[in-house]
């Protein structure tokens, strides 16, 4: 998986303060920030989940597909007899 990424929140409101943004605004925006970083970290977690899950659904479908060839050709050996 990804490493997340750290953002200082402190320093990116110290920053905006003193280039005219007033504290209250500032931290507003680092709030803001940080909660778009972590959507962002889960929503790349979240498809790589779904990814390796799409790849061990492929990789049993071969197996599903000679269980039931193997289910049909007992029923057909059992009605045979």
């Amino acid at each position: 998986m990804s490493e997340a990424v750290a953002f200082d929140t402190h320093q990116f409101v110290k920053h905006l303060t003193a280039n005219g943004f007033t504290e209250q605004q500032a931290e507003a925006l680092a709030n803001e920030a940080k909660m778009e970083a972590i959507t962002s970290d889960l929503l790349k977690r979240i498809f790589g989940l779904v990814l390796s899950l799409a790849g061990l659904m492929v990789g049993l479908l071969p197996l599903e597909s000679r269980r039931e060839h193997q289910v049909r050709r007992t029923s057909v050996a059992s009605r045979a007899r």
